[in-house]
This record gives structure tokens, sequence and C-alpha cells, in this order.
């Protein structure tokens, strides 16, 4: 099925890389963009077991989407890792994170198909590694900050999380700790290519890009005049920003790299347009 999707109804996007993206729409259905056809196809949903719960969905630089579900498998119920891409366009066959005994997950976000992160329902932090010996998931971090999302960078594997005043910690290898001392405004989303490349959005629609060489957050709306405002953001791995506004009008956002002093300086100049995103 291809170019059927509605713009307007575009909720969410994931993006992986410059070419190849997921859309969530509003009533559920996911599409991805064909860059060979320069078209948009409905994902086909059918290979994943039946009656099956999409949790979360996230996604690695390289084109490899990465979903938890929640589902019976042969009599277990519990939390199971899939994947896709557009590539096989089918489902891979799901991989236990952890049975229903643990509680229900809230945010979900992946590194790769080895190593998930997790919010539990009671705000917890809870990271699962992959055991090549025991063929299964092993708990690894596991604590307690009020968190409401997670997120991981596409290029270094940084970890990041917001709480539920949206204050962001940063992930050290041992333990979250406020970034830049909890001196970055109010954020209800953020995401990272890596730990020098980050743009969160605040409850306002606002986008605020990091920069390292003022060692703060800078609000775009400052620098680049006439930002609509936003109802959610990606970045692929060039550092180019997408979004969606608060209008269900999707927009790309250029580079904006070298103008903030971030650690990625590839790609186009900073511009916006009224394009429709080629998610």
């Amino acid at each position: 099925m291809i170019n059927l999707i509605d713009y307007s109804t575009i909720k969410q996007v994931f993006v992986s890389n410059s070419g190849q993206r997921l859309a969530l729409t509003t009533n559920g259905q996911y599409y991805y963009w064909d860059d060979a056809t320069q078209n948009y196809s409905l994902a086909n949903l059918s290979s994943l077991p039946t009656g099956s719960q999409m949790v979360g969905i996230d996604c690695d630089n390289a084109g490899n989407f990465y979903a938890l579900i929640y589902s019976n498998i042969s009599g277990q119920s519990g939390y199971y890792l899939t994947s896709w891409n557009s590539t096989s366009q089918v489902w891979a066959a799901p991989v236990l994170v952890q049975t229903a005994t643990s509680g229900a997950y809230t945010a979900f976000s992946a590194i790769n198909d080895n190593e998930v992160w997790l919010v539990n329902s009671d705000s917890s932090i809870q990271q699962y590694t992959w055991n090549a010996t025991t063929q299964q998931f092993d708990l690894g971090y596991n604590s307690f900050i009020g968190a409401v999302e997670i997120t991981t960078g596409k290029g270094d594997g940084s970890v990041w999380a917001l709480d539920n005043q949206g204050s962001l910690y940063s992930w050290d290898g041992t333990d979250f700790n406020l970034f830049n001392g909890g001196n970055n405004p109010a954020l209800k989303q953020i995401v990272a290519l890596n730990s020098q490349t980050l743009l969160g959005l605040d409850n306002n629609g606002n986008i605020y890009a990091w920069s390292t060489n003022a060692n703060s957050f800078i609000e775009l709306d400052n620098v680049f005049g006439n930002l609509p405002v936003f109802s959610q953001i990606q970045i692929d791995e060039t550092g180019i920003l997408y979004g969606i506004t608060n209008q269900s009008i999707p927009y790309q956002v250029g580079n904006i790299s070298s103008i903030l002093g971030l650690n990625n300086s590839s790609g186009q100049p900073f511009g916006m347009t009224t394009k429709l995103l080629r998610i």
C-alpha cells in the first residue's frame, strides 16, 4: 500500500537514519519510508504474535527498528524484544526480556538487540543485557529516580533519562547523575546523537540544543526566528533534526551543529522548510 498516509494524522516519528523512518498515525498504523521508490508504505504487523501489545519502538542508526511488545508466547506472558528493517520487512522472532511479574513498563529505548533500557511503572530505570551463554536477557542496572523517559544516543550508546519534573540525567556507566548540575530547562523529550549532540523539547513546544561552547542549552527560538511550536522531535545519524508541529504538520530542520558548536558538523546548513517530512 503506497502513499496512503495522511500527514495530518502522524503523531510520532522514529528516525533511524537519513533514509529510513517509521511513522505512527493516530489510528495506530505504522508506515515506513522507502527511500528507493520515494514512497510511503504501510508496515505489515501480521508477523507479530497474535494479541501482542506494542509497548515502545526505538532504533539504531543503521536502519534497524526495535520494538518492545507485551505478549503471551507458548504460555509465557511477558515483555519481548523484536526487530524490523525495511529490507526484510518481517518482524524477527520475539525474545523474552522479562516476565509479566516484574510490573508494567512505560518507556523503552534500545541501544541494539543486545541492550535495552526500560522505565517501570514505579518510575525505576532497568537495564537488560543479552547473555550469550544462557541465551537470555539479564537484569543489569536497576534504580529509582522517578524517571518518565529513557533514550539512548545513536552514535555512542550514551543513555539519558528525564524525571517527572523534566530534569535531565546522564548515565556514567555506573549510575545516573544530573546533567550539567541540573541547570537545564525542564524538558518533556530528549533526543541524542551522542554525549555532545543533544536536543530537548519543553512542554511549550520549544526546542533547546546543547552547546558545548556555552556549556548550556540554547533555545532555538532565540537563534532562529519564526520556528513553529513542536509536539515531537527526532534526530538522525548525521545530526539533522526532524519534528512534528502542534498542528500535526511535519517539518525537516537542517543540521545546526556548526552554528551551536556541537560535536557533529556534517550535514546541510540550518533551514526550515514546510516540505513534508520524509519519514
